[in-house]
Protein backbone atom coordinates (compact mmCIF):
# COMPACT_ATOMS: atom_id res chain seq x y z
CA UNK A 1 0.00 0.00 0.00
CA UNK A 2 1.41 3.71 -0.64
CA UNK A 3 -0.42 6.31 2.04
CA UNK A 4 0.63 9.85 1.51
CA UNK A 5 -0.23 12.89 3.66
CA UNK A 6 -1.60 15.90 1.67
CA UNK A 7 -1.67 19.14 3.32
CA UNK A 8 -5.09 21.60 2.65
CA UNK A 9 -3.82 25.31 3.89
CA UNK A 10 -7.90 26.06 3.99
CA UNK A 11 -7.53 29.55 2.31
CA UNK A 12 -9.91 30.03 -0.20
CA UNK A 13 -7.58 28.47 -3.14
CA UNK A 14 -7.36 24.80 -0.91
CA UNK A 15 -3.26 24.49 -2.38
CA UNK A 16 -2.41 20.62 -1.12
CA UNK A 17 1.09 20.43 -0.75
CA UNK A 18 2.61 16.71 -0.13
CA UNK A 19 5.61 15.22 1.24
CA UNK A 20 6.60 18.30 3.66
CA UNK A 21 6.80 16.99 7.46
CA UNK A 22 9.17 19.49 8.76
CA UNK A 23 6.20 21.84 8.47
CA UNK A 24 4.32 19.57 10.95
CA UNK A 25 6.70 20.63 13.65
CA UNK A 26 6.76 23.98 13.21
CA UNK A 27 3.62 23.97 13.96
CA UNK A 28 1.52 24.37 17.06
CA UNK A 29 -0.02 21.05 17.52
CA UNK A 30 -3.84 22.47 17.81
CA UNK A 31 -3.43 23.84 14.10
CA UNK A 32 -3.02 19.81 12.85
CA UNK A 33 -5.98 17.86 12.79
CA UNK A 34 -5.81 14.40 12.21
CA UNK A 35 -6.72 12.44 9.02
CA UNK A 36 -9.48 9.71 9.59
CA UNK A 37 -9.95 8.14 6.40
CA UNK A 38 -9.26 4.22 7.05
CA UNK A 39 -9.02 1.82 4.10
CA UNK A 40 -8.94 -2.15 3.90
CA UNK A 41 -7.83 -4.60 2.60
CA UNK A 42 -4.95 -3.25 1.37
CA UNK A 43 -4.26 -5.61 -1.53
CA UNK A 44 -7.00 -7.46 -3.45
CA UNK A 45 -6.83 -10.11 -6.24
CA UNK A 46 -9.50 -11.50 -8.43
CA UNK A 47 -9.55 -15.66 -9.30
CA UNK A 48 -10.42 -16.19 -12.79
CA UNK A 49 -13.86 -17.05 -10.95
CA UNK A 50 -14.31 -13.96 -9.20
CA UNK A 51 -17.02 -10.97 -10.68
CA UNK A 52 -16.81 -8.95 -8.02
CA UNK A 53 -14.56 -7.63 -4.49
CA UNK A 54 -15.14 -5.82 -2.04
CA UNK A 55 -13.23 -2.68 -0.65
CA UNK A 56 -14.63 -0.76 2.80
CA UNK A 57 -13.80 2.90 3.45
CA UNK A 58 -13.79 3.75 7.58
CA UNK A 59 -14.20 6.83 8.89
CA UNK A 60 -12.56 6.83 12.46
CA UNK A 61 -12.66 10.75 12.69
CA UNK A 62 -15.69 12.67 15.01
CA UNK A 63 -17.09 14.68 11.71
CA UNK A 64 -18.11 13.06 8.20
CA UNK A 65 -15.33 13.22 5.61
CA UNK A 66 -15.89 12.71 2.06
CA UNK A 67 -13.53 10.32 -0.53
CA UNK A 68 -12.93 9.81 -4.17
CA UNK A 69 -12.14 6.53 -5.35
CA UNK A 70 -10.27 6.37 -9.44
CA UNK A 71 -9.54 3.28 -10.93
CA UNK A 72 -5.84 3.14 -12.63
CA UNK A 73 -4.91 0.90 -15.08
CA UNK A 74 -1.06 0.13 -13.82
CA UNK A 75 2.11 -0.88 -16.22
CA UNK A 76 5.43 -0.48 -15.68
CA UNK A 77 8.02 1.20 -18.82
CA UNK A 78 11.66 2.30 -18.14
CA UNK A 79 11.68 1.03 -14.77
CA UNK A 80 8.21 3.52 -13.74
CA UNK A 81 5.21 2.87 -12.67
CA UNK A 82 2.54 4.42 -15.37
CA UNK A 83 -0.89 4.86 -14.00
CA UNK A 84 -3.92 5.35 -16.63
CA UNK A 85 -7.76 5.67 -16.36
CA UNK A 86 -9.57 2.58 -17.20
CA UNK A 87 -12.65 0.57 -17.72
CA UNK A 88 -11.33 -2.69 -17.43
CA UNK A 89 -11.91 -2.34 -13.75
CA UNK A 90 -15.43 -0.85 -11.94
CA UNK A 91 -15.84 0.87 -8.63
CA UNK A 92 -19.04 1.99 -7.05
CA UNK A 93 -19.47 4.38 -5.82
CA UNK A 94 -16.91 7.05 -7.05
CA UNK A 95 -17.21 9.40 -4.64
CA UNK A 96 -19.11 9.10 -1.18
CA UNK A 97 -19.49 10.87 2.30
CA UNK A 98 -18.97 8.88 5.29
CA UNK A 99 -20.30 9.89 8.81
CA UNK A 100 -18.08 9.11 11.87
CA UNK A 101 -17.97 5.49 12.80
CA UNK A 102 -19.14 4.18 10.13
CA UNK A 103 -18.05 2.39 6.79
CA UNK A 104 -19.14 2.68 3.43
CA UNK A 105 -18.47 -0.44 1.00
CA UNK A 106 -16.72 0.12 -2.67
CA UNK A 107 -17.42 -2.54 -5.06
CA UNK A 108 -15.01 -3.32 -7.32
CA UNK A 109 -16.56 -5.09 -10.59
CA UNK A 110 -14.39 -6.87 -13.43
CA UNK A 111 -16.41 -6.37 -16.74
CA UNK A 112 -17.19 -10.19 -17.97
CA UNK A 113 -15.97 -9.08 -21.42
CA UNK A 114 -12.39 -8.57 -19.81
CA UNK A 115 -10.37 -11.68 -21.30
CA UNK A 116 -7.34 -12.31 -18.52
CA UNK A 117 -4.88 -14.62 -20.79
CA UNK A 118 -1.86 -12.72 -18.66
CA UNK A 119 -2.24 -11.20 -15.26
CA UNK A 120 -3.45 -7.83 -15.28
CA UNK A 121 -2.72 -4.30 -12.88
CA UNK A 122 -4.78 -1.60 -11.09
CA UNK A 123 -4.26 0.65 -8.81
CA UNK A 124 -7.08 2.07 -6.57
CA UNK A 125 -6.72 5.96 -5.86
CA UNK A 126 -8.48 6.40 -2.52
CA UNK A 127 -8.36 10.28 -1.79
CA UNK A 128 -10.01 12.03 1.08
CA UNK A 129 -11.08 15.24 0.17
CA UNK A 130 -11.65 19.01 1.81
CA UNK A 131 -14.90 19.44 3.68
CA UNK A 132 -15.63 22.83 1.56
CA UNK A 133 -18.62 24.01 3.36
CA UNK A 134 -16.15 24.60 6.01
CA UNK A 135 -13.07 25.72 4.86
CA UNK A 136 -14.13 29.46 5.54
CA UNK A 137 -14.23 29.30 9.33
CA UNK A 138 -11.24 26.54 10.05
CA UNK A 139 -7.50 28.05 10.32
CA UNK A 140 -4.18 25.92 10.34
CA UNK A 141 -3.86 22.56 8.41
CA UNK A 142 -6.05 19.15 7.88
CA UNK A 143 -4.04 16.12 6.44
CA UNK A 144 -5.70 14.49 3.98
CA UNK A 145 -4.94 11.12 3.25
CA UNK A 146 -4.42 9.31 -0.25
CA UNK A 147 -4.28 5.33 -0.47
CA UNK A 148 -2.86 3.81 -3.60
CA UNK A 149 -3.93 0.05 -3.66
CA UNK A 150 -2.56 -2.72 -6.05
CA UNK A 151 -5.46 -4.95 -7.66
CA UNK A 152 -4.67 -7.45 -10.11
CA UNK A 153 -6.86 -9.97 -12.35
CA UNK A 154 -5.12 -13.40 -11.46
CA UNK A 155 -4.97 -16.40 -14.12
CA UNK A 156 -5.04 -19.98 -13.48
CA UNK A 157 -0.71 -20.34 -13.64
CA UNK A 158 -0.53 -20.65 -9.87
CA UNK A 159 2.95 -19.15 -8.51
CA UNK A 160 5.13 -21.64 -7.18
CA UNK A 161 5.58 -21.69 -2.97
CA UNK A 162 7.14 -24.16 -1.28
CA UNK A 163 7.09 -23.94 2.64
CA UNK A 164 5.77 -20.58 2.85
CA UNK A 165 8.67 -19.17 0.49
CA UNK A 166 7.94 -17.77 -2.95
CA UNK A 167 9.81 -19.29 -6.00
CA UNK A 168 11.85 -16.46 -7.81
CA UNK A 169 13.19 -18.85 -9.84
CA UNK A 170 11.92 -16.99 -13.26
CA UNK A 171 13.28 -13.38 -11.53
CA UNK A 172 16.64 -11.86 -12.76
CA UNK A 173 18.41 -10.06 -10.83
CA UNK A 174 21.10 -7.85 -11.26
CA UNK A 175 23.64 -5.51 -9.34
CA UNK A 176 25.75 -2.76 -10.94
CA UNK A 177 26.40 1.23 -9.79
CA UNK A 178 24.29 1.13 -6.41
CA UNK A 179 21.30 -0.05 -8.91
CA UNK A 180 19.49 -3.37 -8.39
CA UNK A 181 17.00 -4.38 -11.14
CA UNK A 182 14.70 -6.94 -11.21
CA UNK A 183 13.25 -8.40 -14.87
CA UNK A 184 10.12 -10.98 -14.06
CA UNK A 185 9.64 -13.70 -16.33
CA UNK A 186 7.31 -15.24 -14.05
CA UNK A 187 3.80 -15.59 -14.52
CA UNK A 188 2.43 -13.40 -11.59
CA UNK A 189 3.91 -10.20 -9.94
CA UNK A 190 6.23 -9.70 -7.50
CA UNK A 191 6.54 -7.59 -4.15
CA UNK A 192 10.17 -7.05 -3.08
CA UNK A 193 10.29 -5.95 0.85
CA UNK A 194 13.27 -5.47 3.73
CA UNK A 195 16.24 -5.54 1.45
CA UNK A 196 19.16 -6.30 2.92
CA UNK A 197 23.02 -6.74 2.11
CA UNK A 198 25.14 -10.20 3.86
CA UNK A 199 28.65 -9.70 3.87
CA UNK A 200 31.04 -12.16 3.07
CA UNK A 201 32.10 -11.69 6.37
CA UNK A 202 28.06 -12.19 7.86
CA UNK A 203 27.80 -8.28 8.15
CA UNK A 204 24.26 -7.03 7.53
CA UNK A 205 23.33 -4.03 6.22
CA UNK A 206 19.96 -3.20 6.01
CA UNK A 207 18.85 -1.17 2.94
CA UNK A 208 14.95 -0.66 2.77
CA UNK A 209 13.25 -1.88 5.79
CA UNK A 210 9.53 -1.23 4.48
CA UNK A 211 8.57 -1.92 0.86
CA UNK A 212 11.16 -1.79 -2.36
CA UNK A 213 8.37 -2.14 -5.00
CA UNK A 214 6.53 -4.30 -7.54
CA UNK A 215 7.96 -5.66 -10.76
CA UNK A 216 4.77 -7.07 -13.07
CA UNK A 217 4.67 -9.57 -15.11
CA UNK A 218 7.03 -9.48 -18.00
CA UNK A 219 8.30 -6.10 -16.84
CA UNK A 220 11.59 -4.36 -15.28
CA UNK A 221 12.44 -2.33 -12.47
CA UNK A 222 15.42 -0.62 -10.71
CA UNK A 223 15.89 0.64 -7.48
CA UNK A 224 18.58 2.80 -6.50
CA UNK A 225 19.86 1.47 -3.42
CA UNK A 226 20.75 4.08 -0.36
CA UNK A 227 24.19 3.16 -0.34
CA UNK A 228 27.04 1.43 -2.61
CA UNK A 229 27.35 -1.96 -2.10
CA UNK A 230 30.90 -3.37 -2.30
CA UNK A 231 29.24 -7.03 -3.82
CA UNK A 232 31.97 -9.82 -3.60
CA UNK A 233 31.10 -13.23 -4.88
CA UNK A 234 30.90 -13.94 -1.10
CA UNK A 235 28.06 -11.49 -0.23
CA UNK A 236 24.55 -12.00 -0.59
CA UNK A 237 21.46 -9.68 -1.17
CA UNK A 238 18.44 -10.73 0.77
CA UNK A 239 14.79 -9.46 0.71
CA UNK A 240 10.99 -10.95 1.53
CA UNK A 241 9.19 -12.13 -1.43
CA UNK A 242 5.60 -11.28 -1.68
CA UNK A 243 3.78 -12.20 1.75
CA UNK A 244 6.72 -14.76 2.76
CA UNK A 245 7.14 -15.28 6.34
CA UNK A 246 11.11 -15.09 5.92
CA UNK A 247 13.44 -13.96 3.50
CA UNK A 248 15.50 -15.54 1.01
CA UNK A 249 18.49 -14.87 -0.91
CA UNK A 250 18.25 -12.92 -4.35
CA UNK A 251 20.20 -14.37 -7.20
CA UNK A 252 22.14 -11.89 -8.04
CA UNK A 253 24.23 -11.37 -10.75
CA UNK A 254 27.02 -8.73 -10.73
Amino acid sequence: MLKNGLLNTWDKKSIYISGILAVFASLPLAQVQAASLQVAPILIEFSTADKAKELWLTNTGSTNIRAQVRVQQWTQQNSQDTLAPTKNLIASPLITEIKPGQRQLVRLIKPAAIPVNQEQAFRLIVDELPDNKSNDNKTGLNILLQYSIPVFYKTNQKQMINQGITSIDRVQFKYAKGQLTATNLSNSYIRLSQLNYISGNGRKSPLFPGLVGYVLVGQTMSWSLPKVISFDPSGKFQAVINSDFKEQTLPVQK
